[in-house]
């Protein structure tokens, strides 16, 4: 039987007498689901718990994930037919731990740390869009990390029999996302193994703060750092995210580089990488995540103790219009973009206006599923009108994207603008980057 996994969000609630279990809530609501309600459901819809008995305790709750497609024609799924996955958690708020706090050595002072799962990165997972020309499967990554890691943490004496190691690549061109998919990946993680690991950390190592000018100094920084993230490890219900990013900065191929005459601090970085990474795989609670525009220039030592490599493709259409659009709905919450339709749209519809109205109360630019609805009937509407400039930027990055919109309306509009004049300032900045 196919899993179909569904999140739910609890509420910070301070008194301790209303605490209830994770396990209980998910236990109740998985008998909610099974015997109580009736109607089918499609991934990513959010559902009505109005009668679930634990209803004050949650915030919201997500159909988030399968493993396989739908067999209707409507698209969505009987909870009869499927194995249904709970999984409640509560996000962290607060701001980004500050490891130079916690001890002031210079190794402390390359990372940061954040608890897991996070405010920052809720809901990043479900804004990542590949299509299936792509070969990029979201949910069967997600899957595959949480089955090794299940299977080494609860199986004794596998591990070493197979030598493995819970590390993974993810390469691809620059700005295709492969840091945000990353740490989306570790967020969802520890919510998909909430029953095996109490709470989770993301210990995010940027290489170039690594790579000193002393000699010999980058091999003991590294070194260093991971006698850190071996500390933090010592509580065995808290799961490791280690997101290592550039990882080719310190894990270069050493015969290029004594070949190219290079430093030799360099070759040392390599090889104290390739220690630490030995040292931690007895650790079934680490997790390591790497990344890397420069597949081809990593030591061939480094890539033999890969679990899994992944090439991540830049945007596809459909998340070009989800960067673009995400970005215009920030500055439309931030005031820098008016959007009131009933008295800015180009025609008089009445329908129209009905049809707005049904977009999340006429304040924001519609998502890509509920884009599809409107593009035929509506094409004059501001979700089609983006759609169109979002067709002409194939093959941009990730990153160059989310700096567009602000760039635009800051560079080919004036005072504060809606949202029609904000598209049209997008449509001239994706000329001028095309023609540059």
């Amino acid at each position: 039987m196919n899993e179909l996994h569904v999140e739910l969000r609890l509420k910070d609630i301070d008194d301790d007498e209303a605490y209830i279990p994770r396990s209980e809530i998910e236990d109740a609501f998985h008998a909610f689901l099974t015997n109580e309600y009736i109607h089918p459901v499609n991934e990513g819809e959010e559902l009505v718990f109005n009668n679930f008995k634990y209803h004050a305790h949650v915030n919201s709750i997500r159909v988030t994930g399968t493993d396989v497609a739908p067999k209707n024609l409507a698209g969505c799924f009987l909870l009869s037919k499927v194995q249904l996955e709970i999984h409640a958690y509560d996000l962290n708020i607060q701001d980004t731990l500050s490891p130079t706090a916690a001890s002031g050595t210079s190794a402390d002072a390359k990372a940061k740390i954040i608890s897991i799962p996070h405010e920052s990165l809720d809901k990043v997972w479900e804004n990542l869009k590949f299509d299936e020309t792509q070969n990029i499967n979201l949910e069967q990554i997600l899957s595959s990390v949480v089955r090794t890691v299940m299977l080494l943490h609860h199986a004794n004496g596998l591990q070493a029999a197979m030598n493995i190691n819970r590390l993974m690549l993810f390469h691809g061109p620059p700005g295709c996302g492969k840091s945000a998919l990353c740490r989306a990946l570790a967020h969802k993680l520890v919510i998909r193994l909430g029953r095996t690991f109490r709470s989770g950390k993301l210990f995010e190592i940027n290489t170039q703060d690594l790579l000193s000018k002393f000699y010999s100094e980058s091999g003991k920084l590294v070194s260093g750092m991971f006698d850190k993230i071996l500390r933090i490890a010592q509580d065995e219900k808290e799961l490791v995210c280690v997101l290592i990013d550039e990882i080719e900065s310190i894990a270069a191929s050493r015969q290029a580089s004594t070949r190219n005459g290079e430093c030799a601090d360099t070759v040392r970085a390599t090889n104290q990488l390739l220690t630490a990474l030995d040292r931690i795989r007895c650790k079934p609670n680490i997790v390591v995540f790497c990344t890397s525009n420069l597949l081809e220039s990593i030591d061939t030592a480094f890539l033999d103790r890969l679990y899994d490599a992944i090439p991540v493709p830049p945007p596809c259409a459909s998340a070009v219009y989800t960067i673009l659009s995400n970005i215009l709905n920030s500055l439309i919450d931030a005031g820098a973009i008016v959007y009131k339709l009933e008295t800015q749209t180009p025609e008089e519809d009445s329908d129209f206006v009905l049809i707005n109205a049904m977009i999340e109360g006429q304040t924001r630019l519609p998502d890509h599923g509920q884009l599809l609805l409107l593009q035929a009937t509506y094409p004059d509407t501001p979700g089609p009108l983006l759609k169109a400039v979002a067709d002409t930027c194939a093959g941009f990055s990730g990153r160059k994207l989310s700096k567009l919109p602000f760039l635009a309306i800051t560079k080919y509009t004036r005072r504060q603008c809606n949202i029609f004049d904000a598209i049209k300032a997008l449509e001239i900045a994706v000329k001028q980057e095309l023609v540059h």
